[in-house]
């Protein structure tokens, strides 16, 4: 009888084990599967999935404008209201969709196309930021693609965002050149260097 116990627990037990990491297994290809069809998401290697279809959902649910600022016609992010880090749960009830500069405000990182990289915000897109909301003009050094070096005289008239091309994507500013006596868009990175014109 005692024999007929053991067996049957040790039959039950690999049954429990069995299954579990049959649970696993799916969740993890499941997850893999997420990640590899998602260029877009933003949590790559992190398990929390394609966030351009919480975006979908939240633009179809709200509408296509940031829900701090209320801009329309830029491109947005989603936010979790309440961080993951704190708490927060990765459900739509939890996120918003915010632009650019209103998400880095909130959180005081700067993002990726759709969310956070967990990196605090350097000084250029600070500078960048501050003359884009100040209106101010700013003397920048430019480096163009052939790798000529030019100072320009520029009024921000965006602030920081980020622009796809293909696969890959940078951050840009929109500013009236006074050089160039037009708008033009400049590619962050090669910005090399930003002054403060006083007023």
């Amino acid at each position: 009888m005692i024999i007929f116990i053991v067996i049957l627990v040790i039959v039950l037990l690999l049954f429990i084990i069995g299954t579990i990491s049959e649970d696993n297994d799916a969740s993890s290809a499941t997850s893999r599967q997420i990640m590899d069809d998602s260029s877009d998401s933003f949590y790559k290697g992190s398990g929390f999935g394609d966030l351009t279809f919480f975006k979908e959902k939240l633009i179809e649910k709200n509408g296509a404008y940031c829900e701090m600022c209320g801009q329309t016609d830029i491109p947005l992010q989603v936010d979790h209201i309440v961080p993951i880090s704190k708490g927060g749960l990765n459900e739509i009830s939890n996120m918003q969709l915010l632009c650019y500069e209103c998400h880095m405000k909130k959180h005081n990182y700067y993002f990726d196309e759709l969310g956070s990289s967990n990196r605090k915000v350097p000084k250029k897109y600070e500078l960048l930021n501050w003359a884009y909301r100040t209106n101010s003009k700013i003397e920048i050094k430019y480096k163009k693609y052939d790798g000529i070096i030019t100072k320009r005289i520029v009024r921000p008239i965006t602030g920081v965002y980020y622009k796809k091309y293909g696969e890959k994507g940078a951050y840009y500013i929109t500013a009236f050149c006074y050089l160039r006596n037009e708008n033009r868009e400049f590619r962050v990175s090669r910005i090399e260097y930003i002054k403060k014109i006083k007023k």
